[in-house]
């Protein structure tokens, strides 16, 4: 899980959350935003699949 505080200069704190869920055995993560206005609510779902390579070289 990650949280943050953001503060701005009209005194209202951003909130953010990220935290990782599974649902049927995949990964997801879900991320949500407050702040003190009603469009600074955010909610997001994202997958979290690994990708990339390996840093390990089989050599």
């Amino acid at each position: 899980m990650k949280a943050s505080i953001k503060f701005r200069d009209d005194d209202r704190p951003l909130l953010r959350a990220k935290v990782p869920i599974g649902v049927l055995g995949l990964p997801f993560l879900s991320g949500v935003s407050a702040g003190g206005d009603a469009e600074d609510l955010r909610f997001d779902l994202s997958t979290a699949f690994p990708s990339g390579g390996s840093e390990a070289s089989p050599h």
